[in-house]
């Protein structure tokens, strides 16, 4: 044992792991002058745990199967996910005190100065779920667009509405812009005239119905005072009443948060399905979710695959995601991991930041294709751009062990930062639950980047005590 400690040593590795499952008594106890019993103490370097099957002096039991009751243990204990080292040890201590009715207690030297975990808590995919948040827009970015669509609204070019659309492909007006440039690329002459299609053929000049949508856009935004909603909602039936399928879609989204109206699932699956039927890809979504979570509608996953298949082919990122979801979880269709990475891929072609997430956490665990760390981080650094808190945790994992990118606790830290200020209510509780899962290097650069934000009047300890969570609390309250 002390020439492994010594290979180990030179080694220089972060963490060094020794365990021993044998007798720590001495055979020859009667040939040494001393007559004690024990192994000799052994000297352990920075950063390594000793582990014994039993405590010094004591006999480790073989016991009756292919497996000795201590390596029995352990080897129940070490895969459990998200379990911290010493959290193993102690479970096959319990275990083994257990199966040997208290006559053998393994037993640990330790001088770690990290964490471990044999199996690392991964993040779940994000599910379909009808409450995912979309993170709030700014108001000098909401005035900013507003301006932009002003400068564009009534053109005849092409090339400036793609360039609007480029700009802002999930915007406040997208949906016009969509109507207005379809107006734009139509045939001259059509060629069907008896056929049905959804784009007002009467001229390039905006309906009255979509103007009506337009002003209610501008009235429904994050700053809006309860009076605006309101009048919003009122402008949303008239442009539905009206056949405006984007109108109808906006009048449901009211229904079903309750913004500006009081909240009326069954009133917003209403509007979602008028929408559906005119071919409104965003309704089938939304439509297809109800289905799924059996909210507004019956619970029937038929349904919601296919609704979730037509709107995804129809080029709707979010249906694309959630079909990505049911093909990964088994849930209306057969598990089929590699439909599920490839409709993940299409929606976070389109900037999908669920998608991204979720198709990320695929490529680490190889899931319906290759392991692809460098991709994985690379969409969960875009996911975390569009303000996806559970991406920028996963990256806080990433960078904090090195695992896929270069270990890195000043990056580390800012993305636990980002995290924490993208996160709301439970999910930032839960994220500052076990801070002993990050390294003490990223604690003490987190403590020190609030420190510098003139959050933090603590000491750089690494230890998130109660002045290190209300310094996380006050970095909130200034975003």
């Amino acid at each position: 044992l002390s020439e492994l400690m010594k290979t180990m040593e030179r080694a220089g590795s972060r963490l060094n792991l020794a365990i021993l499952d044998a007798c720590r008594d001495n055979p020859f106890a009667s040939a040494t002058r001393s007559g004690s019993r024990g192994l000799a103490p052994v000297s352990a370097p920075s950063g390594t745990l000793i582990a014994y099957a039993t405590a010094p002096g004591h006999v480790a039991l073989d016991g009756q199967g292919s497996n000795s009751p201590y390596t029995a243990a352990l080897a129940e204990a070490m895969p459990l996910e998200g379990s911290p080292l010493e959290d193993v040890f102690r479970r096959t201590r319990r275990k083994v005190l257990e199966m040997t009715g208290g006559k053998q207690t393994p037993w640990e030297h330790s001088s770690l100065t990290g964490e471990f975990f044999f199996k690392p808590k991964t993040a779940a995919p994000e599910t379909s779920a009808r409450d995912t948040a979309t993170p709030p827009q700014a108001p000098d970015a909401r005035i900013a667009e507003i301006a932009a669509w002003q400068a564009v609204k009534g053109t005849a070019s092409v090339e400036a509405l793609r360039q609007y659309m480029a700009a802002y492909p999930d915007g406040l007006f997208s949906e016009l812009a969509t109507l207005r440039l379809a107006k734009l690329e139509k045939p001259a002459v059509d060629p069907w005239p008896w056929t049905v299609t959804q784009i007002d053929r009467s001229g390039l000049e905006q309906t009255e119905s979509e103007g009506i949508y337009e002003e209610a856009l501008k009235l429904d935004g994050p700053q809006s005072t309860p009076a605006d909603l309101t009048a919003a909602v009122t402008l949303y039936r008239r442009a539905a009443e009206a056949g405006l399928p984007s109108a109808m879609y906006a009048l449901a989204r009211s229904y079903d948060k309750g913004r500006g109206v009081e909240r009326n699932i069954a009133q917003a699956a209403q509007w979602f399905r008028l929408a559906a039927d005119k071919g409104h890809a965003g309704a089938m979504a939304s439509l297809g979710t109800m289905h799924e979570f059996g909210e507004g509608v019956p619970l029937d996953l038929a349904s919601a695959f296919r609704l979730y298949r037509q709107a995804a082919e129809l080029g709707d990122a979010n249906a694309m995601t959630s079909l990505g979801y049911l093909y990964a979880a088994g849930k209306g269709a057969a598990a089929d991991p590699t439909q599920a990475r490839n409709w993940y891929r299409q929606a976070a072609e389109h900037g999908q930041p669920r998608a991204m997430f979720n198709l990320a956490l695929m490529m680490t665990r190889a899931e319906g294709g290759a392991a692809d760390l460098n991709e994985a981080a690379r969409l969960l650094r875009a996911a975390g751009e569009k303000g996806h808190a559970g991406a920028l945790k996963e990256l806080v994992a990433m960078y904090d062990t090195g695992r896929g990118v270069p270990r890195d606790p000043v990056q580390a830290a800012d993305f636990l930062l980002e995290s924490y200020a993208a996160a709301s209510g439970k999910s930032r509780t839960e994220l500052l639950r076990r801070p002993e899962v990050w390294s003490l290097p990223l604690r003490r650069e987190v403590q020190r980047k609030l420190q510098a934000r003139g959050h933090y009047r603590g000491r750089l300890t690494g230890i998130f005590d109660a002045e290190t969570r209300k310094s996380f609390e006050r970095m909130a309250a200034e975003q």
